[in-house]
């Protein structure tokens, strides 16, 4: 090895361009692959793509809903999920097994644990979770079901039957009280509150009183709720337990059912299973609810 160096070495004594051209050469590759590098990065490169994949944050429309997000990054993520590939990680752990509930809002994951919801820092850098909340939110008696985050306040249910609205920004918190049982569902947007209950209620709360603005009996256990956009209406889910339509939207400000037609799964299970194809009963269609 080191009489072929001495050769080549000789070699560009003798002639000098040979080492200079040589060198030309590797800046113009340098350049060219910082130019591919450049180009391959660009979201317009992987747009097409990425509309081949799920969870890449690309709408049917063509919207990018995380735009912050290198669009490579996530069709590369997308790419592994679809492939199988995986890395475990274990960013908090500790010694009580929880199921917790959790949201992540920018660099911030709110997570609930046991009757706290802790509040931690995600280091966008490392993309490591700070070990030690520095935000805890507390006040129920029992185990958090749900809570839902908005721009000013955490608000949460809880297996006390108890609703704790928190503030973000300062020290004020509201109790609302009025379910027997833990409340499984909550959702909430321009202060209007809207809660599911395994005491078989929906309830409609705002941030100005302590009690319910209106009760309406579901008659079997609401596991989920959901606000419209526009305020006018809410949907909530059931246990299909008692042969009723689990499906149902609701208008809030004249509260009563909407006039959709929501096919019970479980009558049509029932139906199914003999052999029957029949139109929904009178009784599980949708009626207007009288307060």
């Amino acid at each position: 090895m080191s009489t072929w160096s001495h050769r080549e070495d000789q070699q560009q004594q003798n002639n000098p361009q040979i080492g200079a051209d040589e060198s030309t050469i590797q800046q113009e590759n340098r350049r060219v692959c910082k130019s591919i590098y450049r180009f391959v990065n660009r979201d317009t490169v992987w747009r097409s793509i990425a509309k081949e994949f799920l969870n890449t944050g690309i709408n049917r429309d063509g919207t990018d809903i995380y735009p912050h997000i290198p669009l490579k990054e996530r069709v590369k993520l997308a790419q592994n999920w679809c492939d199988g590939v995986c890395k475990r990680a274990i960013p908090l752990k500790w010694k009580t097994k929880l199921l917790p509930w959790l949201e992540l809002d920018g660099d911030v994951l709110f997570l609930s644990q046991a009757a706290d919801i802790g509040a931690y820092q995600l280091h966008q850098e490392s993309g490591r979770l700070q070990r030690n909340p520095f935000e805890i939110y507390s006040g129920h008696n029992a185990d958090v079901c749900h809570f839902v985050l908005t721009d000013s306040h955490l608000i949460s249910g809880g297996s006390d039957g108890k609703i704790l609205a928190h503030s973000r920004t300062t020290d004020w918190l509201v109790e609302l009280s009025g379910h027997k049982q833990e409340v499984n569902c909550l959702d909430s947007k321009d202060g209007l509150i809207i809660s599911g209950s395994r005491d078989q209620t929906t309830r409609i709360w705002t941030l100005t009183s302590n009690n319910p603005r209106d009760t309406i009996p579901m008659y079997d256990r609401v596991w989920s709720v959901a606000i419209s956009p526009t305020l006018s209406s809410f949907i909530t889910g059931t246990s299909c337990c008692q042969n009723l339509s689990p499906l149902r939207i609701w208008d809030v400000e004249r509260r009563f059912l909407r006039n959709v037609r929501f096919m019970t799964s479980c009558y049509v299970t029932h139906n199914w299973s003999y052999g029957r194809c029949l139109p929904l009963r009178k009784e599980l269609r949708p009626q207007k609810y009288i307060f």
